[in-house]
């Protein structure tokens, strides 16, 4: 029994970090909006580099294709965040009410 405590209280713990992080994306998101203007500006910019009416060789090609996964990869990143923290808060509340389901039954034993 005490592992599974100790799994439960693991499991807690990580998503406590997963609704601390999707809050302070959320809270990114609400206080600099500006930002993600301008990550945005910058994958339509690499977008419009690579579909201009001259083509551009392969190596320049592949650069900024590279460059626009990783900009859509970080936007990603911290838009999936924000989302996570809803899971996360969901499973803090079930793991808690479970974790002291279990406290209440060892007091009554």
């Amino acid at each position: 029994m005490s592992d599974y405590i100790n799994q439960l209280e693991d499991k807690l713990q990580a998503a406590r970090v997963r609704v601390k992080q999707g809050r302070e994306a959320k809270a990114l998101k609400d206080s600099a909006p500006t930002l993600y203007e301008i990550i945005d500006g910058e994958i339509s910019l690499a977008v419009n580099k690579m579909t201009q009416q001259t083509p551009l060789d392969r190596d320049e090609y592949l650069s900024i294709h590279g460059q626009v996964v990783g900009i859509r990869r970080i936007r990603d990143l911290l838009n999936s965040k924000e989302v996570e923290e809803v899971a996360a808060a969901t499973e803090v509340a079930a793991i808690t009410e479970n974790l002291e389901n279990i406290k209440n039954d060892q007091k009554q034993k």
